[in-house]
C-alpha cells in the first residue's frame, strides 16, 4: 500500500516511479540505487536495509524519503510503533493475556527493532511476559514454520511483525486444532 500510494502521488505530479526489489539485502538495495542514481530525480526507500550512514550519504546526492524507518537528517515517514504496540498489549491484557509471543521481523529491520524494544518495555511495565520467536523470514511460510514452537509454550497471545507472519501462524494453529482467537489471540 505504501508503494502504491507513492506511485500514485508521483504520477499525479508527472513523475514515473522505478521500482527495485532488494530481497531484504542492503547490498542489493544500494547497488540498485547506484545504477539508477544518474537517471532519477529522487529516491523513496521503503523499509530500507541500508545503514543510516549510507542513506544519509545518498540523501546528499538526491532528494530522499525513507518510509517505515527513521533516519536522522533524512525525511522519513514512520508509524508510531510505541503507541501501536502499547495499544495492542493493553488490548490483549484486557482480554486476560499475561504471556505474549512476538513473531519477529528481519534482524536488520528498523521497525522490528522498535517494536521489540517497545514490547519489552511495555511488557515489563504491565507485568506481561514477552518471548521473542524468530521465524527467519517475514512471510506466511515463516509464520507456519515457527507456529509449533509458539504453540508448545504457555503463550496465549501472539503479536506478529506483519500480517503475513500472523496469517501463516493462524493457519497452522487452526490446522493443528487450536481455536483462534478462542485458544490463542493474534495481533
Amino acid at each position: 500500500e505504501m508503494i502504491r500510494g507513492a506511485e500514485e502521488e508521483a504520477a499525479k505530479n508527472d513523475y514515473t516511479m522505478l521500482l527495485a526489489h532488494s530481497r531484504e539485502s542492503g547490498i542489493i538495495e544500494r547497488e540498485a540505487i547506484e545504477r539508477a542514481m544518474d537517471i532519477v530525480d529522487g529516491i523513496v526507500l521503503s523499509s530500507s536495509r541500508m545503514s543510516d550512514a549510507a542513506i544519509r550519504s545518498m540523501a546528499k546526492q538526491k532528494p530522499t524519503l525513507v518510509m517505515n524507518r527513521g533516519v536522522n537528517g533524512v525525511a522519513s515517514v514512520v508509524t508510531d510503533n510505541l503507541r501501536g504496540v502499547r495499544r495492542a498489549v493493553e488490548h490483549l491484557c484486557e482480554l486476560g493475556h499475561r504471556d505474549i509471543a512476538y513473531l519477529a521481523g528481519p534482524e536488520a529491520s528498523w521497525a522490528h527493532g522498535m517494536r521489540w524494544r517497545s514490547l519489552k518495555e511495555i511488557g515489563a511495565e504491565l507485568g506481561v511476559k514477552v518471548t521473542l520467536f524468530e521465524p527467519g523470514v517475514p512471510n506466511m511460510a515463516g509464520g507456519v514454520a515457527i507456529a509449533d514452537q509458539v504453540l508448545a509454550t504457555r503463550s496465549t497471545a501472539v503479536l506478529a511483525y506483519n500480517d503475513q507472519l500472523a496469517i501463516g501462524f493462524m493457519r497452522h494453529a487452526q490446522a493443528s486444532g487450536f481455536d483462534v482467537p478462542g485458544d490463542i489471540s493474534v495481533v
